[in-house]
């Protein structure tokens, strides 16, 4: 599913750097598109330097899609 706003639309952008995966969808699954702890944790870094927002890691075990972490 293609991103709806623009929160979503940036987060698409940052998790597709972070994996290595094009395209990515707001209902796909970071774990299941090789996402590991380590590049959670890298991921989580990049969300906060480019959109300001801190997350803590477990964010992204609970809800590991960003239709979930936006």
């Amino acid at each position: 599913m293609a991103p709806r706003d623009a929160l979503e639309a940036r987060l698409v952008a940052l998790w597709e750097d972070a994996l290595g995966v094009r395209p990515v969808g707001v209902q796909d699954d970071f774990f299941a598109l090789g996402g590991h702890s380590l590049l959670a944790v890298r991921l989580l870094n990049q969300v906060q330097e480019h959109l300001g927002q801190g997350l803590p890691l477990v964010t992204l075990f609970e809800g590991p899609t960003i239709e979930q972490v936006a």
